[in-house]
């Protein structure tokens, strides 16, 4: 007796849910899908076994469909999948493995495009803050860290430390479960994070949110004050946000501190150029936007026109690049449908002549010019008539009300009068459509 089957119904179910836990967690499902992928494939043929043999055929079939990095990764998740829930290690399987390299043999990966030291340098220095200075962050901690894009939604603003030669940025969740730390060094690099280092490196005062229960109508009104669902445990407004009035006078230590009752209501201003610049650039408006900026900067100085021009010339440059794949999507777009309906119009002449497809783009002669409209071929009518003789007037009348494109009972009359037949055929078949 195998000794597995001794065991107890819920120990095995537990063990089965720690093997089944064994898979990456967040590719789980893509490993489950390859892995039933197979199962129907095997059961649609029958096979019972997942020989060597078995497998070879399978991948052959996915050869024709995937390219051969595709190809790779479904076998590394059907091989994960068969050894954890079937017991076979198929990664024994020479003949497999030789094959799957083989698809490879002449294939060129496609390669993502990256961007040069120089090209994110000009980018740190010329895009405006006030519009891409998340994108700038973002640039900052994913090369100073090497972070993947997952890691760099998991920081928080607690995971951010200040330190005296710059930023200590810890990562807690990352592809190794350890957790892992970087830093940012360079003034060139740090002013961008001047909005969220303490504000006393800069001679400001920060003040700890109200605590206690007296305190609690004060506390939800500097909370809504911030305007932010969730706040660390050691949320700190800035004196700055706070009026004159809002402080202790005549205090004999010279101490700045606030009164009881304090609330913050000072807003942080947008420089007035970071507000004309942001304005949507689509439309008519780009033009005088434009236009008044640097008319306002050539007055200003010569320098603030060089630096409004390069943010301009940055920002030009982007909206162009964001149009062009917008323009290139939608010629692709266009290519497919234009593939669609070919398709559509091969099918359709399987079916009907060409006077009855245009029949069918005029959507029938009701209202067209009769200079465009294209008379029946002999094809359409023979088509008609063969379809009245077997349908009878009542089938034919409603194949017509369906509006399918036949030649109408008057059309008919009309041809076969003009045919002239030796036998009287003609007259024949015309009594028989009276």
């Amino acid at each position: 007796m195998n000794p597995e089957e001794e065991l107890p119904p819920d120990v095995l179910e537990e063990a089965q849910n720690v093997v089944l836990n064994l898979l990456p967690t967040k590719s789980r499902e893509v490993y489950e899908c390859a892995y039933t992928r197979f199962i129907k494939w095997c059961e649609g043929k029958k096979i019972q076994t997942y020989s060597e043999n078995v497998l070879l055929v399978y991948f052959s079939e996915l050869a024709t469909k995937m390219k051969s990095s595709t190809l790779w990764s479904h076998y590394s998740m059907v091989k994960a999948t068969l050894n954890i829930k079937n017991g076979i290690e198929i990664g024994k399987y020479s003949k497999l493995k030789a094959f799957i390299k083989k698809q490879g043999e002449g294939y060129v990966p496609k390669k993502s495009r990256v961007l040069t030291n120089e090209q994110i340098e000009v980018f740190l220095d010329t895009a405006p803050d006030f519009k891409f200075l998340m994108m700038k962050i973002v640039v900052i901690f994913g090369v100073s860290g090497a972070c993947r894009c997952h890691e760099l939604l998991q920081i928080k603003t607690e995971d951010i430390e200040n330190i005296k030669a710059g930023l200590l940025v810890k990562i807690p969740d990352t592809k190794t479960k350890k957790p892992r730390s970087f830093t940012v060094m360079g003034e060139k690099y740090l002013k961008f994070f001047s909005f969220g280092r303490t504000r006393s490196e800069k001679g400001f005062q920060l003040f700890s949110l109200p605590s206690g229960k007296i305190s609690a109508n004060r506390k939800n009104a500097w909370i809504k004050f911030i305007n932010r669902k969730k706040l660390p445990a050691r949320a700190s407004v800035c004196e700055a946000h706070f009026e004159e009035t809002q402080f202790e006078t005549q205090r004999t230590d010279g101490r700045k501190l606030l009164k009881w009752n304090a609330v913050p209501t000072l807003k942080c201003r947008i420089p007035e150029s970071a507000q004309i610049s942001s304005v949507d650039t689509e439309g008519p408006l780009v033009t005088e936007v434009v236009t008044n900026v640097l008319e306002n900067s050539m007055q200003k100085s010569p320098n603030t026109a060089e630096s409004t021009t390069g943010e301009l010339n940055f920002a030009n440059n982007l909206q162009f690049q964001h149009l062009q794949n917008e323009l290139q999507a939608a010629q692709h777009k266009i290519r497919q449908l234009q593939n669609k309906m070919n398709n559509l119009k091969g099918n359709f002449k399987k079916v009907f002549s060409e006077a009855q497809l245009h029949y069918l783009e005029m959507g029938g002669h009701r209202g067209v010019a009769f200079h465009t409209r294209r008379p029946l071929s002999d094809e359409s009518i023979n088509k008609g008539l063969r379809l009245y003789m077997a349908c009878g007037a009542k089938g034919y009348k409603e194949v017509k009300r369906q509006n399918l494109p036949y030649p109408s009972i008057r059309t008919l009359q009309h041809r076969i009068r003009a045919i002239k037949l030796d036998d009287g055929g003609s007259e024949d078949m015309f009594n028989k459509m009276q």
